[in-house]
This record gives structure tokens, C-alpha cells and sequence, in this order.
């Protein structure tokens, strides 16, 4: 499971940042810093031996990179940022994603033509401290369930308040996501915006309060 905590705002984002680009065999690609999610379409003349994907200098949490390509490349490598689950070659008319964890500062990999991974996002709405998500087809509890397995599942708000906490459970079925949030107050003696003295009260956090959730698995 990839840790929580990273940001989706990109996620809602329509429009992404375009690079196309023409390399030739053994290239190194720079992939653009930009504030929105990336679509990086390779398209060489011929099939490539090698091509090395330099990742953005500047990313953002939440951030969606997408890489196709309409040619073969038999080894790609990676530079310029931690991947888990590297794409290490390409068939024609192949594409992958990844989203960047700003926590853990990894680009992790949520879709691709090979691994049959599947990501979908959700928005969940607080109740009472929690909020409940249907994994299923119809979006209510008696609906067929969307994946066979799950992979995992992150959390963000919307607000994107430090002070709030939030963990998750997953039914057996894969069916039902409850979501549980909380606010953290802290009151107590602060030095340069650090707490040093006092005590933090957690209570449930109020109703209207708005998650983004991106579940990663594997479709039925």
C-alpha cells in the first residue's frame, strides 16, 4: 500500500500539459514541469532499441503522468525521480500512468496496458465522522463489485487541512470503502509554528467535509 497523505487537486483537472515528441533510439527525454497532469505521446519514426524517460525536476502531489507510445521500445529507462513498479519497455500502441506521492515523493504506478490496473476516483462526503463509498457498478450496496482485488486506496482533502486525520476500512467483498475522518486541534504553547507545549483533541470531523479517494485494482 502506498502511504496517505498526497493531494489530488490535479485529479480534477480536464485539460492536461501535451508533449509530443519524435526520438530517436538511445534519446533522453525531458518530461515537462507543469501545474496540471502530464501527457507525454511518443511517436518515433521506427522502433526504438532504447529510450531514457527523464521525469519532471518540479512535481506536484496528486499529479497524473501519462506516457504512450505508437512504436516498440525495448528498454526504457528512467531518470530524474524514484518509481515504483518501473515500465522497463513499451509494445506499440502501449500507455501507462503513474501519480506522484508528494509524502513519499515516489511516482507510483496506477494503470497500464500490461498490468490491467484500473484507477478509479471518488469523492466522499462526511457524515457523522465517516462516509461510505460503494465500489460497484450501480454505486449502491446491491451492486456488482468493480474489482477482484484492490491494491490500494488514497485519502485526501479537499481543503487540504494539515489538522485533519483519516483512515479507511474495505469490506470483504471489495464492495463497500467506509472512510473516517477526524479533526486535531491543538492548544498549547507554538514556536515558529511548531507545537512544543500542550495537548491535541481529536474529534470527529464536521459534517460536509470533502475527501478526494483514488482507489487502484484490478477489474472483475
Amino acid at each position: 500500500m502506498v502511504p496517505l497523505g498526497t493531494s489530488f487537486k490535479y485529479m480534477a483537472m480536464s485539460q492536461p500539459v501535451v508533449q509530443k515528441i519524435t526520438p530517436a533510439s538511445g534519446d533522453t527525454v525531458q518530461m515537462k514541469n507543469s501545474d496540471n497532469n502530464l501527457l507525454v505521446m511518443i511517436n518515433p519514426a521506427t522502433d526504438l532499441a532504447s529510450l531514457t524517460l527523464n521525469w519532471p525536476t518540479a512535481p506536484h502531489g496528486g499529479q497524473l503522468a501519462v506516457v504512450s507510445s505508437s512504436k516498440v521500445i525495448s528498454s526504457l529507462l528512467h531518470t530524474g525521480g524514484t518509481l515504483n513498479s518501473s515500465i522497463t519497455s513499451m509494445a506499440a500502441i502501449d500507455a501507462f500512468v503513474y501519480i506522484y506521492d508528494d509524502v513519499t515523493l515516489v511516482w507510483s504506478l496506477v494503470a497500464s496496458s500490461k498490468s490491467k490496473k484500473v484507477f478509479l476516483p471518488y469523492t466522499a462526503t462526511i457524515s457523522g465522522g465517516t462516509a461510505v463509498i460503494y465500489l460497484t457498478d450501480n454505486g449502491l450496496v446491491g451492486g456488482n463489485a468493480l474489482f477482484s482485488s484492490v491494491d490500494y486506496v488514497h485519502l485526501d482533502f479537499i481543503s487540504n487541512d494539515p489538522n485533519f486525520g483519516k483512515s479507511y476500512t474495505l469490506s470483504g467483498d471489495l464492495k463497500t470503502l467506509t472512510v473516517t475522518a477526524v479533526k486535531q486541534v491543538f492548544s498549547g504553547v507554538t514556536v515558529l509554528g511548531i507545537n512544543v507545549l500542550g495537548a491535541v483533541t481529536v474529534s470527529a470531523a464536521v459534517n460536509g467535509t470533502q475527501l478526494s479517494v483514488l482507489v487502484q485494482g484490478t477489474p472483475v
